[in-house]
């Protein structure tokens, strides 16, 4: 991972590793605020970014719609084809977030039922054929708001709801990894009077929503109890990174051409007497020696027996055999 994000001999770093769409957009007017729960459920199975092998998109293959994964497109031209003497009306973009319009086919089309629709799903109208009926485009038993209630909808707009979210989250940990590599402190001091918190971290996140319209979008439904903007969940995204390091240095152990390695360990007495013990591997990869800070602990017990149970059960929870320990180093002056 990005080898290791802690400066060892080089950083590189890279967009995080936590799987994430970029696809967001507002439904604001367009769907009804509906819970999690609310949301009709359903044994049909619906594939992500894939388009439905039951049936012929005639969508599919025209170049002025978004592609499966491409960010929503919404063609708004000075004027339009007629159909009937009506046409389409690029006001409608406004309440509809979700809405597309292709002018080869002079059809309106749903980018959430085209990105996240059921696999079984039978929906034509908005995701195959398009939407022509542009006299009955606002009729509730019809039109755009029909649509926006119907099961089919509901169900792909959760997908596109929990890939908003992960875009989310994957922007927050980019943030904090950010710091974390350039070794820059998250948090600051409360500020009373505004009552909010100056830190680097609010400060850094706040610059990223300004610079990301995908983000923007992304912030408006997320929920305020859930801003993922927690000291606790700083803490806790530092602790996965940390985590994911901790894997590729193993991984790294594991795939060496010499299968031996030596083991640095070193302890510090906090003030509530307690010793936090730092363990270091050292290995050859490709005829070079690397080095590299594996974990911390904190041991409570200040005995040899402790120590040791300590040391062992970290190569143990990390899969590194004991018996390839060529040779050990420790520090820990008491």
């Amino acid at each position: 991972m990005d080898k290791y994000l802690i400066k060892i001999n080089e950083v590189k770093t890279s967009a995080s590793e936590i799987p994430c769409s970029s696809r967001s957009f507002s439904e604001e007017n367009s769907l009804p605020k509906t819970q999690a729960s609310e949301i009709p459920s359903t044994s049909k199975s619906f594939i992500i970014g894939k388009s439905s092998t039951s049936f012929d998109s005639s969508s599919d293959n025209v170049h002025d719609l978004a592609k499966l994964g491409e960010d929503i497109i919404q063609h708004k031209l000075p004027e339009y084809p007629k159909n009937k003497n009506r046409t389409f009306q690029a006001v409608w973009f406004k309440k509809f977030k979700w809405l597309e319009y292709s002018k080869p086919l002079d059809a309106a089309f749903c980018y959430a039922c085209r990105q996240f629709r059921p696999l079984a799903s039978k929906e034509r109208a908005f995701t195959t054929n398009g939407f022509r009926h542009w006299k009955d485009a606002l009729n509730k038993e019809k039109g755009f708001v029909k649509h926006a209630s119907s099961e089919i909808h509901l169900i792909a707009m959760s997908g596109d709801i929990l890939e908003r979210h992960r875009y989310y989250v994957k922007s927050v940990a980019d943030v904090i990894k950010f710091l974390v590599v350039n070794e820059l402190v998250l948090r600051g001091t409360y500020d009373i009077n505004e009552q909010e918190e100056k830190s680097l971290f609010q400060n850094l996140f706040e610059y990223t929503i300004r610079k990301d319209e995908k983000l923007v979008e992304c912030v408006k439904t997320i929920p305020a109890n859930a801003t993922y903007l927690s000291p606790e969940i700083q803490n806790s995204i530092i602790q996965i990174l940390a985590d994911m390091v901790s894997e590729d240095i193993v991984k790294d152990i594991q795939n060496a051409d010499i299968p031996w390695f030596s083991i640095l360990e070193d302890g510090t007495r906090d003030k509530n007497n307690r010793e936090n013990v730092s363990i270091g591997v050292r290995y050859d990869r490709h005829g070079k020696v690397k080095e590299a800070f594996l974990v911390i602990k904190t041991c409570n017990d200040l005995n040899a027996q402790a120590f040791t149970d300590l040391t062992l059960k970290v190569f143990d929870d990390y899969g590194l055999d004991t018996s390839k320990i060529l040779s050990q180093c420790y520090d820990g002056r008491r």
